[in-house]
């Protein structure tokens, strides 16, 4: 395996792993783990795996790369978490991207670094392209994607390839880089494509997709974005219908990786921005739960700004460690949610808050949580810093009252 991950997977492993893998720990155990046998989740499996293909020791560190690169899939993709830490998903990219149970799972992930995506191009370069269609990637990176992808093609990899079609080639259709001053113009230089059949998509005979009108279409600029969503919010109906599985709410939620749940996804992912802002005030628990992990800050926006989003939702995503710091910055600016005790909590508790929203968040927890937070390790370290000098400010307090107290009785 080229390059190695380095130790800073270890910070995602519980502390009966890190007892495991530490570089202290004994060879014994170091190797049970590189090999599998360790008694581990599997979250704690696929990040003891990544930190020990970098173990000192040959012995521990060849087994470890051999059981990410030639072990069974399924463990594997067991450990492959929502918070899953990029350069895991990367270092996945790089020993098994050519498997298409392995390539499809890193596709779907709202983390995928940038790097991995040429890697994972002669697995699913179709499904390759419709990940990339609003990321910001830069332009090195979109370079090696294009070119990895052409290659894919020549090789026979892509559907057009195979069934001889004369469609434009996905490395042809790969969009331009995106303007860095307004993010939804990626969608502007994304092709626009026919609307898949039902059974492409995985949806209903019923189902509508959005027509591509200036207003609702792709070529969707920041500020008639911002102008979508301020009609959208004032309970403006565009007249865009969504397939009902989108828009109706269900008793029961869907499970990650279920035939509902990758239907609904399918459906999201072909969508342009106007259409997954409009989603984002239309659409149930599962198409928000979707579309906040979107990376255009402008659609995961649109989620926290929705009126059918829900108090519990907004307590998960200030808990969440893989969304945008917009996300958080739009909670932190809502007066009716950081009325919620929990979701300033989550907040000041979340290392992926910027520094400035959880120390105003930390300054109005109660005392036993400030304390929690100081000896929190999955903490902002600045703010782990600022909640232990506001327990030392408060007992310093206490100390003078003791002694005033003490003093006054003589």
């Amino acid at each position: 395996m080229n390059g190695t991950p380095g130790e800073s997977p270890k910070t995602l492993l519980s502390p009966a792993a890190l007892a495991v893998v530490r570089p202290d720990a004994p060879r014994a155990s170091r190797l049970a783990a590189a090999r599998g046998e360790a008694p581990l989740g599997a979250a704690d499996r696929l990040a003891a795996l990544a930190v020990l293909a970098a173990d000192r020791d040959p012995a521990v560190r060849e087994a470890a790369r051999d059981r990410l690169a030639r072990g069974p899939v399924a463990p594997l993709l067991e450990g492959v978490a929502p918070d899953t830490d990029p350069r895991i998903l990367d270092i996945l990219a790089r020993v098994r991207g050519t498997d298409p149970a392995v390539a499809d799972r890193l596709l779907r992930h709202p983390q995928v670094p940038d790097t991995a995506l040429a890697r994972l191009a002669v697995a699913r370069p179709a499904a390759l392209l419709a990940a990339v269609q609003d990321r910001a990637i830069p332009r090195p990176h979109r370079a090696r994607i294009a070119s990895a992808m052409a290659r894919a093609e020549a090789a026979g990899a892509t559907p057009s390839a195979q069934a001889g079609a004369t469609e434009p080639s996905p490395a042809r259709q790969l969009p331009a880089e995106p303007h860095r001053s307004s993010p939804a113009r990626s969608e502007a230089a994304a092709p626009q494509s026919p609307s898949p059949a039902p059974s492409q998509a995985g949806a209903p005979a019923d189902s509508a997709r959005p027509t591509q009108d200036p207003s609702q279409g792709g070529d969707l600029s920041e500020a008639d974005a911002q102008a979508l969503v301020a009609r959208l919010a004032a309970g403006e109906d565009t007249g865009v219908q969504f397939d009902r599985a989108l828009t109706e709410e269900s008793d029961q939620p869907l499970d990650e990786g279920s035939p509902q749940h990758e239907s609904l996804y399918k459906q999201i992912l072909q969508m342009n921005v106007s259409q997954k802002i409009q989603l984002a005030f239309k659409g149930n628990k599962e198409a928000r739960g979707l579309l906040v992990k979107d990376p255009n800050k402008l659609v995961c926006g649109s989620v926290v700004k929705s009126p059918k989003v829900t108090e519990t939702e907004i307590i998960a995503f200030a808990n969440s460690r893989n969304l945008s710091t917009e996300v958080f910055r739009l909670i932190a600016q809502n007066k009716d949610f950081m009325k919620l005790y929990a979701v300033r909590l989550a907040l000041a508790g979340n290392p992926r808050v910027p520094n400035d929203i959880a120390m105003r968040c930390l300054n109005t927890l109660q005392e036993k949580d400030v304390a929690a937070i100081a000896k929190s390790k999955n903490v902002s370290g600045a703010i782990a810093t600022a909640a232990r000098r506001m327990m030392q400010a408060k007992a310093e307090r206490q100390k003078q009252r003791e002694q005033a107290a003490f003093g006054g009785g003589h």
